[in-house]
């Protein structure tokens, strides 16, 4: 293992390269998982590998990561939600929508297998469309502090 300055360690982490932490663990690289043989929406056989690859491809040659969250985000359809099944009308449902992913076609494809499409996390999603319904441009803060003066004794 070799030691990594920092700016060379976020760019292979925004590549989704493999990479050595600060600490010295050894971060594999991203790589595109398997679809789900059973799944709600049949993934599987809806979509081929190849061109799943080449949108991974392309997602993990954006440079920044607010690149990447404009990517997903106009992948991602966010709808009023049809249904209210609400026995109780006093209190309020939390959900408000629903959400649809598609891969640059008019077939709908599940939350996981959009995850494992990526390699990326559900965290990672609910906060790219919590970003974008508020009309905030994502930027980057990771390493984007001042540095701090030392203490004298």
């Amino acid at each position: 293992m070799t030691l990594m300055t920092r700016s060379e360690i976020k760019l292979r982490k925004n590549r989704g390269d493999s990479y050595v932490d600060y600490k010295g663990n050894l971060i594999p690289a991203r790589h595109m998982k398997p679809l789900l043989d059973t799944c709600r929406c049949s993934c599987k056989t809806k979509f081929d590998d190849n061109y799943r690859q080449s949108l991974f491809n392309t997602f993990w040659k954006l440079k920044d990561y607010s690149a990447k969250v404009l990517f997903i985000c106009k992948l991602i359809n966010v709808c009023e939600k049809k249904y209210d099944r609400r026995r109780n009308l006093d209190h309020p449902s939390r959900r408000q929508f629903t959400y649809q992913y598609h891969l640059n076609t008019n077939e709908e494809m599940c939350k996981i297998c959009f995850c494992n499409t990526f390699d990326v996390t559900h965290d990672f999603l609910k906060l790219a469309i919590q970003k974008s319904m508020c009309n905030l441009i994502p930027t980057d803060n990771r390493g984007a502090h001042n540095k701090k003066k030392s203490k004298k004794n």
